[in-house]
């Protein structure tokens, strides 16, 4: 909820985006988590949040590239 109400604030974060991309992982909402994730390395790319999104694709056993 914090973040959704910070998003109202700036939608162009890459930093919120990460972390609420984080949220939805860990609730295994993983079509979410990687939509937020991909926005934010549209935004500005960062090694962490293509970490991030490995470690998403291998808990889906997305293993193809």
């Amino acid at each position: 909820e914090v973040y959704e109400e910070a998003r109202g604030y700036s939608d162009e974060d890459w930093e919120l985006c990460h972390h609420i991309g984080l949220c939805y992982m860990y609730l295994k909402s993983y079509p979410e988590a990687e939509a937020f994730f991909k926005k934010a390395n549209i935004i500005q790319r960062h090694d962490c949040t293509f970490l991030q999104l490995g470690k998403l694709y291998t808990l889906q056993e997305q293993y193809e590239a």
